[in-house]
């Protein structure tokens, strides 16, 4: 009874190293996934594969979710955490945010009928890289510094060609007499979302590195 009891309460204290690592590798890989669909919905010339594609974007993003509020309930019944809890808090954070945006992206270039689709495909395929980034950071963070560390810095130079290819997009679109205003509008929108996208990631990148410092 007693041994049992010590156990209980040992299991409380004792951080759960590997629950935490993978509940952020989870959240990752559902931000793959959905990036690699929303690849495929820009590239999809039927109305309706992009809708079914978007659908399927949208399940992934509740999956995420399951999978955010789960860390949140681990950290909160976790009294000592591998590393700060605000900081496992903040990697999960920007992890879910990249994630809201793809499905949020994906909703609009499946239901807004853009006719430009191709002047997308650019950024998402940076996102897309990103997101594979942020799956190996995650496990590098568990155990290996290195793979960590050039992760990180492989999504700061990939936001940065995304930065660049944003800006160019926004040039093009909004300077072409001959795309009517509601395009026009419909584009940047898309833009918009896939730039914080990459934002997310950078931020995410950013905590990575500010970690790998913090806890050398």
């Amino acid at each position: 009874m007693v041994k049992n009891h010590i156990k209980g309460i040992l299991s409380w204290i004792i951080p759960r190293e590997k629950t935490f690592f993978r509940l952020l590798d989870g959240q990752a890989a559902k931000n793959v996934e959905a990036s690699e669909l929303l690849v495929q919905l820009l590239y999809d010339r039927s109305s309706a594969n992009r809708k079914q594609l978007a659908a399927v974007v949208s399940d992934i993003e509740h999956h995420g979710d399951k999978l955010r509020r789960e860390f949140i309930h681990e950290l909160d019944k976790t009294l000592i955490t591998p590393m700060d809890q605000s900081d496992l808090y903040t990697l999960s954070a920007s992890i879910e945010g990249v994630l809201d945006d793809i499905e949020e992206a994906a909703f609009r270039a499946a239901n807004y009928e853009v006719e430009q689709m191709a002047l997308l495909r650019g950024q998402a395929e940076i996102l897309r890289d990103c997101c594979r980034e942020v799956v190996n950071a995650v496990k590098g963070l568990e155990n290996d510094r290195a793979k960590a560390t050039a992760s990180a810095a492989a999504i700061e130079r990939k936001e940065h060609d995304g930065d660049v290819l944003y800006r160019k997009l926004l040039v093009e679109v909004l300077q072409n007499p001959y795309f009517d205003t509601l395009e026009k509008i419909k584009l940047k929108e898309i833009a918009d979302l896939l730039e914080d996208s990459i934002d997310h990631c950078d931020r995410f990148a950013d905590e990575v590195e500010n970690m790998l410092i913090k806890y050398a």
